[in-house]
């Protein structure tokens, strides 16, 4: 990626237009590595407008990520967290997994979100695609006072706290797929990846990878062109650091329940937000086992609960995926 895409980006404003020679004069660069990074800009569909005669200038705010914003927003929690806010990384989560935690937490969590993500992970060994300020991709490390038999549900606990935060930020009707997914409409809004560090006896050191489309476009991957949402269509808040900070505070509030409380006690709120609760699905746990059921719920684990007939098919957290079909059998 070209190593001027960022400080031209951050260059470019709504108010006016800028040309080549006066952003070069700025950044003090030579006009041809401005030029090649607005170029590689238009390609990943940044919001750029072109005048011929004035050059160029931005068709919408872009907030960039910023860590005295975010520390300014999440109150008294700041004590809790350190913020890092990076330009660039492969992966979030592979930075904090790579952290020694007597080291850089000290009584901490660390929340560590990159402009740019250029190999980001999802889940099942998909990559997490984000654009250049359209997006939020971040990871939160955290101890958990609960032993690494019993946090099989972080996931979903975390997935309700997405909601909640979207809820507060004035997002209405979004739902979850399980096991990660957040959805609006439908469509896929945000994900969650969970990762495991240093296990204690009685406490989990955790890595919650998430990233939520912001203002994002379509964009073609390994499986054709993702059928996406963002929070922007939703007319909702875009300022990237606002809704950071309002994540942090929901995810924060909502694991304090499950280490205190145990999931059981968020588990009906869960269902009641579940985009598949009460829908016939077609469950794949691997190539060439297929189940078919109702879903039902999920118990005091998060395993998914299905019924076929008599049977309750169990369904843990692993490689599966789950799609709804008709009444007549063929998916929808």
């Amino acid at each position: 990626m070209n190593k001027h895409l960022l400080s031209v980006a951050k260059t470019l404003n709504t108010s006016a237009f800028q040309s080549i020679g006066q952003i070069s004069t700025l950044l003090q660069i030579p006009p041809v590595n401005v030029l090649e990074a607005i170029k590689e800009l238009e390609r990943l569909n940044f919001p750029i407008r072109f005048s011929e005669c004035r050059g160029y200038k931005l068709v919408h705010p872009v907030y960039w990520l910023n860590s005295s914003k975010i520390y300014q927003q999440i109150g008294v929690l700041k004590k809790a967290y350190k913020i890092q806010v990076v330009e660039q990384t492969k992966s979030t989560n592979s930075d904090l997994l790579s952290y020694d935690p007597n080291a850089h937490m000290v009584g901490h969590s660390v929340v560590r979100v990159a402009e740019i993500q250029t190999h980001g992970k999802g889940r099942r060994g998909r990559e997490w695609l984000s654009g250049i300020g359209d997006s939020l991709t971040f990871s939160i490390m955290k101890t958990l006072s609960v032993p690494q038999k019993s946090i099989s549900a972080l996931s979903l606990v975390v997935g309700l706290a997405m909601v909640r935060a979207i809820s507060d930020l004035g997002g209405v009707g979004y739902s979850l797929k399980w096991p990660n997914d957040i959805m609006r409409l439908g469509k896929k809004v945000g994900g969650i990846l969970i990762e495991l560090g240093k296990i204690e006896k009685e406490k989990s050191l955790v890595i919650i990878g998430i990233g939520i489309n912001v203002r994002q476009k379509k964009r073609s991957g390994r499986e054709g062109l993702l059928s996406v949402e963002d929070l922007f269509q939703d007319g909702m808040e875009v300022d990237r650091n606002k809704i950071l900070a309002t994540i942090i505070k929901h995810i924060d509030s909502v694991i304090d329940i499950y280490e205190n409380k145990g999931f059981m006690v968020l588990k009906k709120e869960w269902e009641n937000l579940h985009h598949y609760q009460g829908k016939k699905v077609q469950l794949s746990i691997k190539e060439g086992d297929q189940k078919v059921g109702v879903v039902v719920g999920i118990d005091h684990t998060g395993a998914l609960l299905i019924k076929d007939g008599n049977q309750i098919i169990k369904a843990t957290i692993g490689d599966i995926s789950l799609r709804a079909i008709s009444e007549e059998g063929y998916e929808k």
